[in-house]
């Protein structure tokens, strides 16, 4: 085969899988943050766009496919192998507990910190009375990023457990305890 009846691996198609892939990848690692500064009201419509998206880039995949599958067969199927590698690594992957156990284990020093500080007593005078769920520590600027809403709720004091809130959509959170053994 010469240089000129050699088939691109480089297509239009492959290209576009790729490219879903990439923001389906990063949609899913950032879907919490993304939760966060876009609302849970805006943030759907970006995941239901990249779907329609990936339909589109599947479906140009099994026209390629059709189309230039007897000029080359393998270059013909890649676009469709990175669609179906997308299905996969999207739907099998738990993106949203692998950044939960990240930021517990990256924030985990710094909480146990403000625990500390709680034991201690120098942050009596930051509760705030919040009505029927308890009593909640404004934590100071510096840390404010350990809890969403910058508090925390230190929880059955009398068995020395710690809540750090991470806010969801649907008014539910993610919630880490702490629990001090003295």
């Amino acid at each position: 085969m010469t240089q000129e009846e050699k088939p691109r691996l480089r297509t239009p198609a492959l290209t576009i899988a790729v490219c879903i892939f990439i923001a389906a990848i990063l949609i899913s690692l950032f879907r919490w943050t993304l939760v966060q500064f876009l609302t849970p009201f805006i943030e759907p419509i970006l995941e239901i766009a990249i779907g329609v998206l990936f339909l589109a880039s599947l479906v140009w995949s099994a026209v390629y496919l059709a189309r230039a599958r007897k000029q080359s067969p393998r270059v013909a199927l890649l676009p469709l192998v990175v669609n179906v590698i997308t299905i996969v690594v999207v739907t099998f992957v738990p993106f949203s507990l692998l950044t939960t156990q990240l930021d517990f284990r990256v924030h985990y020093p710094p909480r146990m910190a403000v625990v500390s500080n709680v034991l201690d007593g120098r942050y009596e005078a930051l509760v705030q009375n919040r009505g029927g769920r308890g009593d909640f520590i404004a934590l100071p600027a510096q840390l404010s990023y350990l809890s969403s809403g910058g508090r925390y709720h230190p929880a059955a004091q009398t068995k020395r457990d710690f809540d750090f809130f991470r806010r969801l959509p649907g008014d539910s959170g993610q919630l880490f305890r702490l629990c001090v053994l003295h």
